[in-house]
């Protein structure tokens, strides 16, 4: 990972922080192991003559080379954002961005990384500065809600993420049209075809590319494009610019499924607005109301994914729970 920030590749860099985490690495931990990896840098960099105070490295040939390559100002500051970034995160369910901050922070860090490599970039990414800020506007509000005396601990309140996020997505822009035009023709068929094939799809990707789409999910498909939720605005961002991404994704689709699909990003929040102001619009939850009276002999299309997962959504949670585990029909409601 020092590595990645050494050489400025972020893709590099989150794609490990995935994979860590994968593994079962702490995020908390993680941050303060990179504190001490960096503190054992600087020391190597600038007194190595006190080998014995290094406390995850040694002086091996390895080390000294990668301390040589950053300047002790980068060191400093690489530990100073890790320990900021620490206090941030105690008391927040969303660990995870805040160490994507912080990487980030440290790539798009101001002034010399290392004289070996800084031939070797002659700028900054302009991306990064968007993602970064993307970052900065998640971390902001929630430092407003600890200042307000509002903790998103574990265990809190599934609707609070969703509140930083709505306020988050003025960096993205919602491809409603693109979302409606899909809509009108999705199917529950179109949907479980790419559903069918997404697990098995993810593992041909490459590592960065999958990386991404880690925490993704298809909510709606029609014959020709679906929409693919990202659980943080952030990484539907990172997406969004990553155009061999979108070919990569499309091609592997193609290969499964014999459609050369379009895809649609849009983050959590942005896709239960425009699904709820479809649905209102379209005035598809009377239908669905009235569906059995309509069509006494179930002759209709049957309904779109998304209108049904819609309606679960809104349903008694305990029924719902009781539906998945022994299905709906054995369940019977009696209301008291």
């Amino acid at each position: 990972m020092a590595e990645a920030l050494l050489s400025k590749d972020a893709a590099a860099a989150l794609t490990l922080l995935d994979q860590l985490i994968a593994e079962g690495k702490d995020v908390s931990r993680l941050a303060e192991d990179l504190i001490t990896f960096f503190r054992d840098l600087l020391l190597l960099r600038t007194a190595p003559d006190l080998e014995d105070l290094l406390e995850l490295i040694s002086g091996n040939e390895r080390f000294v080379s990668l301390s040589n390559a950053f300047e002790p100002e980068t060191l400093y500051s690489f530990i100073d954002i890790l320990s900021k970034t620490q206090q941030e995160m105690r008391f927040s369910n969303h660990a995870k961005v805040y160490v994507e901050s912080a990487l980030l922070k440290m790539i798009h860090l101001k002034g010399p990384v290392a004289q070996t490599e800084a031939q070797g970039h002659q700028g900054t990414d302009p991306h990064l500065s968007q993602k970064v800020d993307s970052l900065e506007r998640i971390i902001a509000d929630l430092q407003q809600q600890l200042a307000n005396g509002v903790r998103p601990v574990e265990g809190a309140s599934a609707t609070q993420p969703k509140k930083v996020a709505s306020k988050s997505s003025q960096s993205f822009r919602i491809p409603t049209g693109k979302i409606n035009e899909v809509l009108k023709g999705a199917t529950r068929q179109d949907i479980q075809v790419i559903r069918e094939e997404w697990a098995s799809m993810m593992q041909t990707l490459q590592r960065s590319h999958s990386a991404l789409l880690e925490e993704t999910e298809p909510v709606a498909a029609s014959d020709t494009a679906f929409v693919l939720k990202f659980k943080y605005e952030i990484h539907c961002l990172m997406a969004s610019e990553n155009s061999s991404l979108r070919s990569g994704l499309s091609d592997a689709l193609r290969s499964r499924t014999g459609k050369a699909y379009d895809v649609v990003y849009v983050p959590e929040d942005g896709w239960l607005k425009v699904r709820e102001e479809f649905i209102r619009n379209n005035g598809l939850a009377k239908q669905q109301d009235g569906a059995e009276d309509l069509d006494p002999h179930g002759t209709a299309e049957e309904m779109p994914s998304f209108l049904q997962e819609a309606e679960e959504q809104n349903a008694d949670p305990i029924v719902a729970e009781a539906e998945k585990m022994f299905g709906k029909e054995f369940i019977t409601v009696h209301d008291d």
